[in-house]
């Protein structure tokens, strides 16, 4: 009998150590979900705003920025 409730209590006491090591993992496995994801965004956005248009305004600037240089050049 009493081998018997031991063994129910172990079992009980093993499920809610399962469960909570179970949290903490779910826990840690879900912040570095969180990280990779946010640099591999990162990462994009980055792609994608290299490969917009430069603004007329920067245009405009860089071809006076280069005419100097080829100026200084010659």
């Amino acid at each position: 009998m009493r081998s018997k409730i031991r063994e129910e209590i172990r079992q009980e006491m093993g499920e809610e150590m399962g469960q909570e090591l179970s949290e903490g993992m779910r826990q840690e496995v879900q912040q570095e979900v969180h990280e990779q994801v946010g640099q591999i965004l990162q990462e994009r956005m980055s792609h994608i705003i290299a490969g917009l248009p430069t603004p007329p305004y920067r245009k405009r600037d860089s071809s006076n920025a280069d005419k100097s240089l080829i100026k200084f050049i010659l």
